[in-house]
């Protein structure tokens, strides 16, 4: 994930398109491998643009909910500290949380990717 992030940086783009090029350069070589059906290759990348679509929805209401809870935790009192110390605990939680899904979607891709295709009938 910090190699991501570095990219992303280097590349002065945010962590979504730095993946979605990884996620193409990464198809690209998977189509060049011999063996890979064009038909399996099309069919994740189609997944791919479906749960980036859903992120890009998703992304910006989660973000903002957010910093309104925060904001209201922090206004009544129900917690002891301020509203930017909240945001950033509830942050660091989320980007753990973050980081394994995302390991344990990559495992899961990369098995896809290497496993065989069985036989269509």
């Amino acid at each position: 994930m910090r190699r991501l992030e570095a990219h992303a940086k280097a590349g002065g783009t945010n962590r979504s398109d730095t993946i979605r090029e990884c996620l193409e350069v990464g198809i690209e070589a998977v189509q060049l491998r011999q063996g890979v059906p064009e038909g399996r290759v099309d069919d994740i990348v189609g997944r791919l643009d479906t749960v980036l679509l859903a992120l890009d929805a998703i992304g910006p209401s989660a973000l903002g909910m957010l910093r309104l809870l925060a904001h209201w935790a922090a206004q009544d009192g129900s917690v002891k500290v301020g509203e930017d110390e909240v945001v950033t605990e509830v942050r660091a939680i989320g980007s753990e949380e973050w980081d394994q899904l995302i390991s344990e979607g990559l495992r899961a891709a990369d098995q896809v990717l290497t496993t065989p295709p069985t036989e269509e009938r």
